[in-house]
């Protein structure tokens, strides 16, 4: 029950707020930075700092370096 009251819902965003996270993503990718990122997972953030190795657009998927 306790585990349950800390979960928290997965933030909503619009089609510009995406659109500058896929910008952001792409200038990191070119100059090799590192990014952090916030995963959810079952109510619950994971965060995770790595770089970008490839970026698929049709699936919508990053591949990252640890």
């Amino acid at each position: 029950m306790w585990l349950d009251s800390q979960k928290i819902k997965i933030p909503v965003w619009d089609e510009d707020r995406i659109s500058e996270f896929e910008q952001l993503i792409r200038y990191a990718k070119e100059y090799n930075l590192y990014v952090d990122f916030t995963l959810f997972d079952d109510g619950f953030e994971k965060k995770m700092l790595c770089g970008i190795k490839s970026i698929d657009q049709i699936k919508k998927e990053i591949k990252s370096s640890y």
